[in-house]
């Protein structure tokens, strides 16, 4: 079976590239028929995935972290939000090979964040046919844009924290540095006014902190915030924080990073194929770990979307 692997060697933060010799070893001692590109800038992956998705190459290999895996997957989505391949027996599938240092998506798929591991499940090919969600929103240089992502996408504190991680270090490692990201996105976030539509009802339209959109069940380096999430049943889970002050966000925060909603009355959950969500002013989102714009921001479920190999 021929095997194209993506690669980004710059994940978990340049470890993988001196690790790449030892991973290039594994490879070629676990197959045979296979090709190697490298990705060289953002989007690349993507670029890469749907020439070979379109190509009907058997397996695709997305090597890195979390943003590598979307981007890899988001190849298999044609530019009108759907598959380019109905996914059977014949389709492409997707692997992984976690390389990054969060690493939330494969926490969902049971997949180990190990090289030797992850090849293993690779050789199987036990395929899993999960969902997949677009999103619509205003990027940074305030055009709309539409994107397929894979795992978690939100608006409010969580978007905040991902911009304030995305420009501090990273030498602490993905935990630490996440959670002092955390910590100075609360002082720097406000609660704004939240109008949001679920499948056509309105559920809010007033202050709020954040909602997440949620195909998997992880995200920030761990933390299990939609824990009834099932990545193949063709809805979002979607939590709705509502206004808190930042006092009472850190007291819940320890709640929020294992999903233990019980008993906390500002968080609401809900089931959904399609969301809207338009904020005053606007706010910070991000996907799959990747802060790209702000609001409006617009969600569909992508049913049975990809084949993904996975234990």
């Amino acid at each position: 079976m021929k095997i194209l692997f993506i690669i980004n060697r710059h994940a978990g933060s340049g470890k993988a590239d001196k690790k790449w010799p030892k991973i290039e070893k594994k490879i070629k001692e676990n197959f045979k028929d296979y090709s190697i590109v490298f990705t060289e800038k953002k989007g690349h992956a993507v670029e890469i995935s749907r020439k070979a998705v379109q190509k009907k190459i058997p397996l695709i290999v997305a090597g890195g972290g979390d943003g590598t895996i979307s981007e890899t997957a988001a190849g298999f989505i044609g530019k009108n939000g759907k598959p380019l391949q109905t996914p059977s027996a014949r389709s492409t599938m997707l692997g992984i090979l976690p390389l990054g240092s969060g690493c939330d998506f494969i926490r969902t798929l049971n997949i180990p964040n190990d090289i030797e591991k992850s090849l293993e499940i690779i050789k199987k090919q036990k395929r899993r046919i999960i969902d997949m969600g677009t999103a619509s929103f205003i990027n940074h240089q305030g055009k709309k844009e539409k994107r397929p992502f894979i795992n978690i996408s939100d608006a409010g504190i969580g978007a905040q924290v991902m911009h304030v991680f995305d420009g501090q270090t990273k030498v602490f490692g993905a935990f630490i540095s996440y959670q002092l990201a955390t910590l100075r996105g609360l002082i720097q976030f406000t609660n704004k006014h939240f109008k949001i539509v679920i499948d056509n009802k309105k559920i809010k339209d007033e202050p709020a902190n954040t909602v997440l959109i949620a195909n998997g069940k992880y995200f920030g380096s761990g933390m299990k915030v939609a824990p009834d999430a099932k990545i193949d049943d063709g809805f979002f889970d979607v939590i709705v924080l509502d206004k808190m002050s930042r006092l009472k966000m850190l007291l819940k925060m320890p709640a929020l990073q294992k999903g233990k909603y019980k008993g906390i009355k500002e968080i609401n959950l809900y089931k959904a194929q399609k969301v809207k969500v338009e904020t005053t002013p606007k706010a910070y989102i991000e996907l799959d770990g990747e802060q790209l714009g702000a609001t409006p921001i617009e969600f569909e479920i992508i049913k049975s979307a990809i084949p993904v190999i996975a234990p």
